[in-house]
């Protein structure tokens, strides 16, 4: 497997925490509070489009819509029109933060700092359901047909069913918190990284750990996997990227600052942008495009 840097992004003040792709272009939140837009193929030059008045830990955007969901620090989310870079809604959620925003038919799925799953109508951002999952913060989600599975601050992963918010499944991951979750493109297995550097495999239909590998050395934050579902890229404190062989968990490939001169500070988020194309985003201020040839 070959890699090389193909494109470095830089602006922001402070630590960038949420990445999101739309059409040819990615968005960046950061510890300053600012989104940004960047076009893929221009390097260094974004736009800022949006300003909220703490961290911004995460984003979420419904392509058809054209609407950006950003989740803060402070537990508020914003609403913003793409078409014109405009903040239409504000809503207060929390007093903990919001650390993911996961967008389903006409939902809204949140989670953050005081363990509560809130279920949110697209329509007008009521609040449909509110579910308890833990007594600590969540972190990571991911969704899957009729699954939803959460990572927790107790090192819980909890699945539960999407269209009743039952548990139906939980398994000890870690003993600290989960910060990435991710099925397989075929929802058997959930892939899960956290506090405690272990890269998790796990069997929904056994109901059983299958793999579990210390990854890295420090905090996993992130975990995607690629378009054909055939690699499995994570990310970490230890300001590496790795890339797996999904179904062995074999290690394939090894991205750090003293081969390719990026990331110098913690990794918190990557996202496949196409079957030869990793984004990440870093402490050090800076996003990254990575060329992958498998």
């Amino acid at each position: 497997m070959q890699v090389e840097l193909k494109q470095t992004y830089s602006g922001h003040k402070q630590n960038i925490y949420a990445l999101e792709t739309h059409a040819h272009n990615f968005y960046t939140g950061g510890g300053e509070g600012y989104v940004v837009a960047w076009d893929m193929q221009k390097g260094d030059i974004g736009e800022v489009i949006a300003q909220t008045n703490s961290p911004i830990y995460c984003i979420s955007i419904q392509a058809e819509m054209e609407l950006m969901f950003i989740g803060t620090a402070h537990g508020n989310m914003h609403v913003i029109n793409l078409k014109e870079n405009k903040e239409i809604n504000f809503i207060v959620l929390e007093n903990k933060g919001i650390f993911s925003i996961k967008i389903v038919n006409t939902n809204l799925y949140i989670t953050g700092g005081d363990g509560i799953l809130y279920i949110l109508s697209l329509s007008d951002y009521h609040i449909i359901q509110k579910i308890q999952i833990s007594s600590k913060s969540l972190r990571g989600i991911d969704i899957h047909e009729n699954h939803i599975a959460i990572g927790t601050g107790e090192g819980l992963v909890r699945i539960l069913d999407l269209g009743t918010g039952k548990i139906i499944q939980e398994y000890q991951e870690q003993e600290n918190t989960v910060f990435a979750v991710k099925f397989s493109p075929d929802g058997k297995y959930i892939y899960c990284g956290g506090r405690d550097a272990l890269l998790v495999s796990y069997d929904l239909e056994a109901e059983k750990i299958i793999t579990k590998i210390p990854a890295h050395t420090l905090h996993i934050h992130s975990i995607d996997s690629s378009p054909d579902g055939n690699l499995l890229a994570t990310s970490s404190m230890d300001k590496s990227i790795k890339i797996w062989d999904r179904e062995t968990l074999n290690l394939l490939k090894v991205i750090d600052a003293p081969k390719y001169g990026l990331h110098k500070s913690s990794v918190n988020k990557i996202k496949w942008v196409d079957q030869q194309q990793i984004l990440s985003v870093s402490d050090d201020k800076t996003a990254a495009l990575w060329q992958i040839e498998n």
